[in-house]
């Protein structure tokens, strides 16, 4: 019975950390279709992308602190209630400003569970299991973007872009059923003082000065660098640049999927075999050599399908390693904050990987060199930081 109902937990908890990226990823395909049907303009339109983007970056960095006071359970029930009520508008919007809005509340609401879901991992298994859990989390987010834009393009094609938002109410008001009747509270020690500014301060900056809880910082940080620079600046590439049509891009970023996947099924393997801090390590020189390899191919002017995906799969394996075993390594570190913890963690992913996929998505898609050159910036920043922050202090200590 235990079994069964650590395994329903973990499926909600998939649902509710995915539903943020697929909300996104599902109705991109819709955007041009959209600035005829709003009658509006191209910028504006991808205004629903940025403002969803402020209001994911709010938050990640406000949810964990209030789920350390008030409790998880509450929290994610009223910003999965949030999401839906502002589903609700974008499928009845009349022009792009009340979808704009619209956008932002669903992003404020439903990106709560980022943070919350993977706190109550925390809470809820013991350690040796907890690897394992979030590993099948980071897969099952790295299955959301390969299937949701295919899902999206199909309902666009058939009943146009509303009937997006409407599978989304769905699914959001099915997860809101699950959560209210089979996930419990798992926060047992409220800190009323978690949310006081001053207190927040103090934890922000013990947090920033903490060696330890920096290099796993740091380390999901510039992985996602690298991992949303392709996300941004791949479509281009592949179908402006060498040609391929949607559907091929759809397998090619499959193929993607599948070495983030590998990543997360090996941490999850290799884990209970070797130290945590070694494999994340290991995880960032794969990082090192895949962007090497793309951006001497890039230099020299060689660029297929192949002569991208292959150093890019390698780059994969090692981010599929990385994500959820620094998560692992974050949430041992500040135990009685560990919403405050974590919101922190993600809020400087996300924003860092922001500025990283503008700024290989900044030129104009001529060849695959500016992706390769964030790309290998991130990844030497990634190995660099790992090494002094965290695995320097141990060698030094075994010495």
């Amino acid at each position: 019975m235990k079994n069964r109902s650590n395994t329903l937990k973990i499926f909600i908890l998939i649902l509710i950390v995915s539903l943020s990226t697929f909300s996104t990823d599902t109705y991109v395909p819709s955007l041009p279709h959209m600035v005829t049907d709003l009658n509006t303009t191209q910028p504006l339109i991808q205004l629903t992308l940025s403002f969803y983007m402020i209001g994911f970056a709010i938050s990640m960095l406000t949810c964990g602190s209030l789920s350390d006071r008030y409790g998880r359970r509450p929290i994610l029930l009223g910003g999965i209630s949030i999401y839906f009520i502002a589903t609700l508008a974008c499928i009845f919007a009349t022009n792009v400003w009340i979808l704009i809005i619209a956008r932002f509340f669903q992003a404020l609401g439903g990106c709560c569970g980022i943070v919350i879901g993977r706190t109550i991992v925390r809470d809820a298994f013991e350690k040796k299991d907890q690897v394992k859990v979030f590993t099948y989390i980071a897969t099952g987010m790295a299955i959301s973007p390969a299937i949701a834009p295919i899902v999206g393009g199909a309902m666009q094609n058939y009943w146009g872009w509303r009937s997006t938002f409407i599978l989304l109410l769905v699914i959001s008001f099915s997860i809101l059923l699950l959560t209210y009747y089979k996930l419990e509270e798992t926060n047992h020690n409220l800190n009323p003082k978690a949310t006081c500014p001053i207190n927040l301060f103090k934890s922000y900056v013990s947090m920033i000065t903490n060696r330890a809880y920096m290099g796993y910082t740091l380390a999901i940080t510039f992985a996602w660098c690298a991992y949303f620079s392709f996300i941004s600046s791949s479509s281009f590439i592949f179908q402006d640049v060498i040609g391929v049509s949607p559907i091929i891009y759809g397998v090619i970023f499959g193929f993607v999927s599948l070495g983030y996947i590998s990543g997360t099924v090996l941490a999850r393997k290799l884990s209970n075999k070797f130290q945590i801090d070694n494999l994340i390590f290991i995880a960032t020189l794969f990082c090192f050599v895949g962007s090497s390899i793309l951006f001497l191919f890039a230099i020299f002017n060689f660029i297929s399908v192949f002569v991208i995906l292959f150093p890019i799969i390698i780059m994969m394996i090692g981010i599929g390693i990385i994500f959820p075993l620094t998560q692992v390594g974050m949430m041992d570190i500040f135990p009685k904050m560990l919403g405050i913890a974590s919101g922190l963690f993600f809020f400087i992913e996300i924003m860092t990987g922001v500025l990283a996929g503008y700024a290989a998505g900044s030129f104009k898609a001529q060849s695959q060199l500016p992706m390769a050159s964030v790309m290998l910036i991130s990844s030497v920043l990634l190995v660099t930081s790992f090494y002094f922050l965290i695995l320097r202090k141990k060698l030094n200590f075994i010495k």
